[in-house]
């Protein structure tokens, strides 16, 4: 199953605007044009000492050009966190609301009592769906859009048009086993009204994703300098943000990345091993792996 796929903002090169900042390299600059200007000074007063002690660290001047170095840096730096908050890929907190702004996207509020909003990652996600829901012809990335916005619960939502003018929107819940409840489910719908979101002659049908259910289990083995629950503890936290990444509609649970998971998680692992599932799980457009435990085993085993 193919879902709609909205540009990778991670795969993007670096923007030209944002500059590498090395302060080794601006303070040997100053130093450079401290010296250019002083021997061109001492062309016309040739009684004036040549300038050679900018090497010396406890060179006054030396001193004063580390400072002016130093804030300099400190500068670019912070020019390029402004410009970083102009650009979606890298904008965070209430810089990011101001871009939600330029395209009617304000961050939801999850959860009202507690008065907790939706992270920068997912928000960040419906502000690029934006430009989809501008279209009056019923786009899918429209649907996905719409249908995620309807209520607080959800965080994920596909489009499927298995036949004619048929469309399923298909929509998961943030909490527990991603099922939707009723209240979501319907808030889709009325989400994707005819009059005012879609084509009158789509057949719109919303429903919750299906969990499909999957213990991880995972067996690590050490040589004989890490220690074991430290070892455990990073792999299980790393495990845990592989299952949110793919906890989405029609998103396969791969063997292959929890190893690779469980590797970038700890050092000095000799081996990991994936005791569960047995195989890639790959759910189709309608369900969605819902991981049910995490456990890490360590063994220890001879170099």
């Amino acid at each position: 199953m193919t879902r709609f796929t909205k540009l990778d903002l991670s795969q993007l090169a670096p923007p030209a605007l944002i500059e590498t900042v090395d302060y080794e390299a601006i303070l040997a600059d100053q130093k450079a044009w401290v010296q250019s200007t002083w021997d061109a000074y001492r062309v016309g007063r040739p009684d004036l000492p040549t300038l050679d002690t900018l090497m010396l660290e406890t060179e006054p001047i030396v001193i004063i050009l580390e400072a002016v170095a130093y804030r300099e840096t400190l500068l670019r730096a912070l020019v390029n966190d402004k410009a970083r908050a102009l650009l979606l890929a890298y904008s965070v907190g209430t810089d990011l609301d101001q871009l939600g702004a330029l395209f009617d996207t304000p961050r939801r509020l999850i959860d009202p009592v507690n008065k907790i909003y939706q992270s920068d990652a997912e928000y960040r996600e419906e502000i690029q769906l934006a430009p989809e829901a501008f279209s009056v012809a019923g786009p899918e990335g429209s649907y996905v859009y719409f249908a995620r916005r309807s209520h607080p619960s959800l965080s994920d939502a596909i489009a499927i048009n298995p036949r004619s003018n048929r469309v399923d929107v298909v929509v998961l819940a943030r909490d527990g086993s991603g099922v939707a409840t009723s209240e979501a489910v319907t808030a889709a719908y009325n989400a994707l009204s005819p009059k005012t979101t879609r084509p009158l002659t789509d057949d719109v049908h919303t429903m919750s994703s299906k969990p499909i259910d999957a213990a991880v289990r995972v067996l690590i083995q050490i040589g004989g300098g890490p220690a074991p629950e430290t070892v455990r503890a990073n792999a299980t936290k790393a495990l845990d943000n592989y299952r949110l990444l793919r906890r989405r509609i029609g998103m396969a649970l791969r063997t292959d990345g929890l190893i690779g998971a469980a590797r970038s998680g700890a050092t000095g692992i000799e081996k990991v091993i994936v005791e569960s599932p047995a195989a890639d799980v790959i759910p189709d457009g309608y369900s969605h792996v819902n991981v049910t435990s995490i456990t890490v085993d360590v063994e220890v085993i001879d170099d």
